[in-house]
C-alpha cells in the first residue's frame, strides 16, 4: 500500500515509524503543503502536495496542531482523498463493535480504548493514552503522549490535551480547548482556551 504522509516534522516521523513497526512492506511518500515548499525540500521522498496522485496514495495528515491540521484538511486538499485510519497492533481496543474511529485518524502504540467511544475524523492518540467508557470527541481531537480521559465524557473539536494530562469522569470540553502539560480537569470546561494546573484553570 501506498501512503502519503503530510508534514515533515516530529509527528510525521512517529507515524511513519508506527506504519513501518506494523507493515515493513508499505510505501511511504512525505508531501509539504505547497504554502511551504521551496528549494531546500526537493527530494525524491518530500514532494509538493500539489503533486500527490489522489487515485494510488492514502493520506495521513501529521500535523500536531488541531487548528492548523483541519485548515489543511479542508482547503488544500482534495474532496476525492482517501484518507487512512490507523491503529497500530499494540493498541488496545477492548470492545470493537462499539468502538467508532473517524476517518484519518491515528492511534498510537499502547493505547487502550475501552466500550461505547466515538473518536472524531482526523483525530491524533499519542503514546500511552488511554480512553475510558461513554466518550465523544468531535473532529481533530488531539492528545500528547500519557493522556488520561474517563469516562463519560464529551470533547469538542479541535481540542488538544497535553502530556500526562487527565479528565474525571462526566467532564464537558468546549471546541478548542488546549490543556497544559500535567494538567486536571475536575468539572467541565465550557469556554475555548488554554488551560493549565489542577484544578485547570483558564490562563488565555
Amino acid at each position: 500500500m501506498k501512503i502519503a504522509i503530510i508534514g515533515l516534522g516530529g509527528c510525521a516521523r512517529d507515524m511513519a515509524a508506527h506504519i513501518l513497526n506494523d507493515h515493513p512492506h508499505w510505501t511511504i511518500q512525505y508531501y509539504l503543503s505547497d504554502r511551504l515548499y521551496n528549494n531546500q525540500h526537493q527530494s525524491d521522498n518530500i514532494r509538493p502536495l500539489s503533486s500527490l496522485s489522489y487515485q494510488e496514495e492514502k493520506i495521513l495528515v501529521a500535523i500536531g496542531d488541531p487548528e492548523k491540521r483541519a485548515a489543511l484538511v479542508e482547503n488544500e486538499i482534495s474532496k476525492e482523498a482517501e484518507f487512512l485510519t490507523f491503529i497500530h497492533s499494540s493498541a488496545l481496543i477492548l470492545d470493537p463493535q462499539t468502538v467508532q474511529i473517524g476517518q484519518g485518524s491515528f492511534v498510537s502504540a499502547r493505547c487502550v480504548l475501552t466500550t461505547n467511544i466515538r473518536l472524531g475524523c482526523h483525530s491524533q492518540l499519542n503514546l500511552n493514552c488511554t480512553l475510558a467508557h461513554d466518550i465523544s470527541t468531535g473532529d481533530y481531537f488531539t492528545t500528547a503522549p500519557g493522556v488520561n480521559v474517563s469516562g463519560n465524557c464529551t470533547i469538542g473539536h479541535k481540542v488538544y490535551l497535553g502530556t500526562n494530562s487527565s479528565l474525571r469522569e462526566k467532564i464537558n470540553i468546549a471546541d478548542k480547548v488546549t490543556l497544559g502539560l500535567g494538567a486536571g480537569v475536575t468539572q467541565s470546561l465550557l469556554a475555548e482556551g488554554v488551560y493549565v494546573k489542577t484544578p485547570a484553570q483558564k490562563i488565555k
